[in-house]
């Protein structure tokens, strides 16, 4: 079963931003694209670093490390 966490307010995030939460222990990835919010992992699958110091370039996260592409949309 799953539970609400407030992470601020809408808005706080702004378009085309994004940031890392912790959240009952798991590392979250927020993004804000074109007015809507988005949380995924943010561990990506390879190596299990941080998504969040990638970019991001509209739905698409790109690692930092080895520059692959994750889509969230």
């Amino acid at each position: 079963m799953g539970y609400v966490v407030e992470l601020g307010k809408i808005g706080d995030l702004a378009d085309g931003a994004m940031k890392r939460v912790v959240i009952g222990g798991q590392n979250i990835l927020l993004a804000r694209v074109k007015d809507k919010e988005h949380a995924v992992d943010n561990r990506y699958p390879h190596l299990g670093g941080d998504l969040s110091s990638g970019s991001l370039n509209g739905t698409v996260i790109t690692c930092p490390q080895h520059f692959s592409q994750f889509d969230f949309s």
